[in-house]
């Protein structure tokens, strides 16, 4: 097997790391800014539109809001594709040596590294 750039011996994340990350995830500040999205989900066009003219910082704060909470969600994408990506790598049943190669095919050809 050729050297991989990815560090199988060792855990992606520390205890310290995953209880911070747990922690913000499940923080009422995260609940809040989902609901806002949702809240906006449940408006028409017409009303957020009406909103913004009337009260403009209502909503810069709904913006704000729906911004947070797509990092997040992309932040919890980004974290799920590495879970199961590692779970593929050690899968006693699958050949690592060919899942390592065609992550370093597919990082070469987009010209990035792992």
């Amino acid at each position: 097997m050729s050297k991989s750039p990815i560090n199988i011996d060792q855990p992606e994340l520390d205890t310290q790391t995953i209880e911070r990350m747990e922690k913000g995830a499940s923080s009422n500040g995260v609940g809040q800014i989902r609901r806002t999205c949702l809240l906006t989900m449940g408006k028409s066009l017409e009303d957020l539109n009406s909103l913004s003219k009337r009260d403009p910082e209502t909503f810069k704060v709904l913006v704000t809001a729906s911004n947070d909470f797509r990092a997040h969600a992309k932040a919890l994408l980004e974290v799920a594709d590495t879970a199961a990506f590692r779970l593929a790598l050690a899968d006693e049943h699958g050949d690592m040596d060919e899942v390592l190669a065609s992550v370093e095919k597919k990082t070469r050809k987009k010209g990035r590294k792992a």
